[in-house]
Order: C-alpha cells, then structure tokens, then sequence
C-alpha cells in the first residue's frame, strides 16, 4: 500500500480535447472522483482549451492519445503516407490498407508521433 491509500482503479477518459464539451465531461467526472487521467488529442481544434483546463486541475493525470486516424496531421507533410489528397489524417480503414499492403512508412508515423508529444 501507498500512503494511506492504494488505487484500486485507475479509470482513463480518453479523447480529451476532441471538443470543449468532451473535455468539459471529462473534467466533470474527474472533480466528481470518478476519472483519475485521460489522453489529450494534441492535434484535435479544442486542445489548446484542454491544455489550459488539465494545468488549472493538476490532480487529473494526462497523457498523450496518439492519433492518426482523425483530424489534420501535426508534424506530416502532404507527401505523407498518413494523409489524404485533402491533407487530412486517413480513416482508420485507409490506414490499415496501407499498413497491410506496406505503404505506411515508418518514418511518418515516428515524425507525427513526435509532433504530437510537444
């Protein structure tokens, strides 16, 4: 046992700023006791407003929710194997082709990846 307390349960909400609403949830259950973390979409248009959110409630555990299947790229160029001719992040089933079929690189996954983590 920690202290004088042991978690039994580490509840995570995930998607943490998809949207303010969601991020709102979020922090919701958590000052309720009932979310311990969550995963911010760095890349997702509310993150700024969930960055902000999780620095004005330290207690909430925040970790990175890697995407690439939704929204725009933060660190993938157009010639990426991870966007659309749009410059969007491809579908989840566009992205599984070209895994499968080795038109992924590695090299791109590992640039977005870095770029979500700032």
């Amino acid at each position: 046992m920690m202290g004088d307390q042991a978690k039994l349960l580490i509840v995570n909400a995930d998607d943490f700023g998809i949207t303010e609403g969601a991020t709102d949830a979020i922090l919701e259950c958590h000052r309720a006791g009932s979310v311990t973390s969550t995963t911010l979409m760095t890349n997702m248009p509310a993150a700024p407003y969930a960055a902000q959110r999780a620095r004005e409630n330290p207690a909430l555990g925040v970790g990175l929710h890697f995407n690439l299947t939704s929204g725009r790229p933060l660190g993938a160029s157009a010639s990426s194997t991870l966007v659309d001719s749009e410059g969007a992040l491809l579908k989840r089933r566009d992205l599984a082709v070209r895994a499968i079929t080795g038109r992924l690189r590695a090299g791109d996954v590992r640039a977005e990846l870095q770029a979500q983590q700032v």
